[in-house]
């Protein structure tokens, strides 16, 4: 496992320590981690939402892939 220092402001320091006192996580570095993971999640289904609709909206290729990448150069 990698270790990442990153500056936090007193208000998330203070957010953090808050989330543990609650219960959320049992440590500091488990808010953090979980905080990143909700935000891989949520970026996995916006992802998700945009492609869903472009397939509405019609913007979506079709047919042969290595055809396709040599019409976009």
């Amino acid at each position: 496992m990698t270790n990442i220092s990153v500056p936090l402001s007193n208000n998330l320091i203070d957010a953090v320590d808050a989330m543990v006192r609650n219960g959320v996580a049992s440590t500091k570095a488990a808010v953090i981690r979980k905080a990143i993971e909700n935000m891989v999640e949520d970026r996995f289904i916006a992802d998700i939402m945009e492609a869903k609709a472009d397939v509405k909206s019609g913007r979506v290729y079709k047919g042969d892939l290595k055809a396709l990448l040599k019409k976009m150069k």
